[in-house]
């Protein structure tokens, strides 16, 4: 005969047991919400070969729906990049280079044609522009007007209390100041 003490260990006992059968049970299942998470971001063809199979304790049949669709979204986006390498090959086709439609592929062509146009008009003129700088880069050709010799112009400049530096600045600022100016013509700068 059982004593109401023993009944009530052997109670004790039994939902404890059940407690711990409850925890492992819990923890499955806390295991498989967890693998429903790492399935779902296991979008790509290389991370699909990481996923476990019916016989790993921790698979469900969520897992298996979250797989399907994740599955289903790398195929939507295969096909989607399929779609736009070609309309990427079709657009370069059209205007020379693979970049996506700013407005439209027939529009791009225009903009494209029209920006042609400008560019080379723009070309043309800061060549212009170049020209002018050649030029004046050769009105002063040393057959014309030879190097002086700096020691002697240093001496005369010296005595004359000016110094060779402050002239060649003087020179150059000139100089400077008159590329620039043509420099801010070409710019359209006043």
């Amino acid at each position: 005969m059982t004593t109401p003490l023993q009944q009530a260990i052997d109670e004790r006992d039994a939902a404890l047991a059940e407690c711990e059968r409850l925890r492992a049970a819990l923890e499955i299942e806390r295991m498989r919400l967890a693998g429903c998470g790492v399935a779902a971001m296991q979008n790509t063809e290389a991370s699909k070969a990481e996923r476990i199979t019916k016989d790993n304790p921790y698979w469900s049949a969520s897992y298996g729906d979250v797989c399907r669709a994740v599955d289903a979204e790398i195929e939507a986006r295969e096909n989607y990049l399929g779609a736009c390498e070609t309309i990427a090959k079709m657009h370069a086709a059209a205007v020379g280079e693979i970049t996506g439609p700013i407005r439209g592929v027939v529009e791009d062509v225009v903009d494209v044609k029209l920006n042609l146009d400008l560019s080379l008009a723009e070309c043309e003129r800061l060549n212009d522009t170049l020209d002018k700088l050649v030029q004046w880069s050769d009105a002063y050709p040393i057959a014309v007007f030879p190097e002086p010799d700096f020691t002697k112009a240093q001496k005369v400049l010296s005595e004359n209390g000016m110094t060779l530096d402050a002239i060649s600045s003087s020179n150059m600022r000139r100089v400077i100041i008159g590329v620039r100016e043509i420099i801010d013509a070409a710019r359209g700068k006043p």
